[in-house]
């Protein structure tokens, strides 16, 4: 079985932080340098100790609160993908989780070049994947840090799907067949690309993985255990 590279791992006990104003950096552990940061009034809260979870998070508030990556993934978009977030979801629609900037530089929610984890319609909101004219909303289970894994193979009428702590939610075939083009425009934490500010993310973050393949669904499992063991109310 081919092993996966982990692009981007984002660990919540790997702040840089300045306490008096929030956030100011988030260390990617992968050693591929994908950081994120913050300035200003940007800057996300600390959660020292969240609640379910014990361990220290990231809060975005939904009020313009963001940290950007400015190093881009260096991978072909649309192409397999897979990321696994463990978050807690603090507000609806159109809210933001994770943003990747298209190659092209054009809005993610209709790039298929983009990507883009956000919060769906309901109530309790959703969880929702959005790459071009695809929307794939899974369930959560509310108040509570969980994992959301969203995995995007390649090619045309395969499918995409959705996974919450460990068991598959959702999924959808993809529709288009657009030519790939390297995503090395850089990511964006708490809101979508371009920023709005309708699309400021209301959640708590805790950890960001992404691979450049898709995950089994035994890996996904695997990974919602060792993730959020720790976590357990």
């Amino acid at each position: 079985m081919k092993t996966a590279t982990q692009l981007l791992t984002l660990a919540a006990m790997t702040f840089a932080c300045q306490f008096s104003a929030g956030v100011s950096g988030w260390q990617d552990q992968s050693g591929n340098g994908y950081h994120a940061a913050a300035a200003g009034a940007n800057r996300p809260a600390l959660l020292k100790d969240a609640p379910y979870s014990g361990l220290p998070g990231i809060r975005f508030d939904g009020q313009r609160r963001q940290m950007e990556g400015k190093k881009g993934l260096g991978m072909d978009m649309p192409g397999p993908f897979t990321l696994v977030v463990v978050a807690t979801l603090n507000g609806g629609w159109p809210k933001a989780i994770f943003s990747l900037v298209p190659a092209d530089r054009g809005p993610d929610f209709v790039s298929p070049r983009g990507f883009a984890l956000a919060c769906g319609h309901g109530s309790p909101p959703r969880f929702a994947l959005t790459q071009g004219g695809l929307d794939l909303l899974i369930d959560n289970d509310q108040g509570k840090p969980q994992t959301v894994a969203m995995v995007r193979p390649v090619r045309m009428g395969e499918w995409v799907a959705g996974y919450r702590n460990g068991l598959l939610k959702a999924q959808a075939a993809v529709t288009d067949d657009e030519p790939s083009q390297r995503q090395d425009t850089g990511y964006l934490l708490g809101s979508r690309w371009p920023p709005r500010s309708d699309l400021f993310g209301a959640c708590d973050l805790y950890e960001i993985l992404a691979y450049d393949r898709v995950l089994s669904e035994a890996e996904l499992q695997s990974l919602h255990q060792y993730l959020l063991a720790p976590r357990a109310p």
